[in-house]
């Protein structure tokens, strides 16, 4: 088993762009970005949430660059999440459908070529027992990342605390398959980084490259399609030198008459041939413009009378204003006699009512309270005791935790009890217990 590793910034005791893994003992660092942290756990967590119980895992490669010398330095600088279809469960093990992507990822980023990142290592999140490589992993290693340098990072994401993670590298030309120790916590604030940077609008991250097609061209490669190019509009002989930027589209000038579009290829004719219905404004009264003849109101015939406009009664609105102001009072009514209900129930309510209950779930148990219980409004901080087969474990809870309204325990066939103490802001203290019932294996 690896050495706890140690930790340290890269120049200063603050907050830095890069945590850096640095094993007692190994000729070898490890220099992870804090975007990465950010996006990687956001993933993570996302895959954790998208599976009942255990949660589906996640995988892909590490990318970034190696310097080699006294000590090997490997710094991540992006990632690269490669999808799985899940075939055997929430487990991250890739099918023979899903490995073409991989290797497509790893032949457009590999690790002897002269870019500037290249795939240093693989990650992958571990939501089982214990924190480890499995035979599956190591077979996806040796076949797929060859490289004496190559690092794994496993990252165990937890529903009411931070997600933990650990790094393994290779001894003696493999990597190890026992349970790993000294893991560390997975987010930006533990791990003394410096806050996240504010990209600008409309810019990409760096940290999170998409995969590439199945063409093998990355998107990077792929040429931008050029913009197509605006005609040029020739102005008239007749027309003044601000008419050749062309026809304005979609765009409407007001207090000003149009002006007539002279089309390529016309240049030689003049206004009136190519718009007949517009002639040349008096001199002196904007004579670089163009008006229409139709321009004067026209003339209505004698004998067509307007028709007569129908006036509506406005006796209508009465009875409408008359219904409006009953449904009105009606619903003010209404809202006032709920709120009225509403008070009194929350008055007559026993303030230390709980409703602490635990049920089965799968193979854990489900134990849950009423966030809305004025004595846990009133807490600020808790304790949960669980007592299984005379061990006890104890686990601080936080008011985001009690806020929750329950947690999930994997406990054992044997009864389980849990103890919910509530330490509220005036000093004093409350608890309530309950208890599983024995299940047969």
């Amino acid at each position: 088993m690896d050495p706890t590793p140690t930790t340290q910034p890269l120049s200063s005791p603050g907050p830095t762009s890069y945590f850096v893994w640095e094993p007692a003992g190994k000729r070898i660092a490890i220099q992870l970005g804090g975007d990465v942290v950010d996006h990687l756990n956001y993933e993570v967590m996302r895959g954790f949430g998208a599976v009942p119980k255990r949660g589906a895992e996640v995988g892909g490669l590490l990318l970034g660059t190696v310097e080699r010398g006294e000590k090997c330095v490997v710094r991540i600088e992006e990632f690269v999440k490669i999808p799985c279809e899940h075939l055997r469960g929430p487990s991250y093990i890739l099918s023979d459908s899903d490995l073409p992507a991989l290797d497509r990822e790893l032949a457009a980023h590999p690790a002897d070529s002269d870019g500037p990142l290249h795939v240093v290592g693989f990650f992958r999140s571990n939501t089982r027992e214990s924190m480890q490589l499995t035979e599956d992993d190591q077979a996806l290693l040796d076949a797929r990342f060859p490289g004496a340098d190559v690092i794994c990072l496993l990252v165990r994401p937890f529903a009411t605390r931070p997600s933990e993670a650990v790094f393994l590298t290779r001894e003696d030309g493999r990597f190890s398959g026992e349970a790993q120790a000294g893991a560390f916590v997975f987010r930006r604030k533990e791990m003394h980084l410096a806050p996240a940077q504010r990209r600008e609008r409309g810019t990409a991250p760096a940290y999170a490259r998409p995969a590439a097609p199945e063409g093998g061209e990355t998107p990077e490669s792929q040429p931008r399609s050029a913009e197509p190019p605006q005609p040029e509009i020739p102005a008239s002989s007749g027309e003044p030198a601000a008419h050749s930027e062309g026809p304005r589209i979609g765009r409407r000038r007001y207090g000003r008459e149009p002006r007539p579009v002279v089309l390529a290829g016309q240049a030689g004719g003049s206004a009136a041939e190519i718009a007949p219905d517009f002639r040349p404004s008096p001199a002196g009264q904007n004579a670089d413009r163009l008006t229409p003849e139709s321009a004067a109101p026209p003339e209505i015939p004698w004998d067509v009378q307007p028709a007569p406009v129908k006036r509506r009664s406005h006796w209508v609105w009465a009875p409408l204003c008359f219904v409006f102001l009953v449904l009105g009072i009606l619903i003010g009514v209404g809202v006032t006699l709920t709120i009225c209900r509403t008070h009194s129930v929350a008055a007559n309510a026993d303030p230390y009512r709980l409703d602490l209950g635990v049920s089965r779930f799968g193979e854990s148990f489900h134990l849950a309270w009423n966030p809305e219980s004025l004595v846990l409004r009133q807490a600020r901080s808790g304790e949960l005791l669980i007592e299984e087969g005379g061990v006890s474990k104890t686990q601080q809870l936080s008011p985001d935790d009690l806020s929750r309204g329950g947690i999930i325990y994997r406990g054992a066939a044997a009864p389980v009890r849990f103890r919910l103490t509530l330490f509220l802001r005036n000093g004093a203290a409350f608890s309530q217990s309950v208890e599983t019932q024995s299940t047969a294996q």
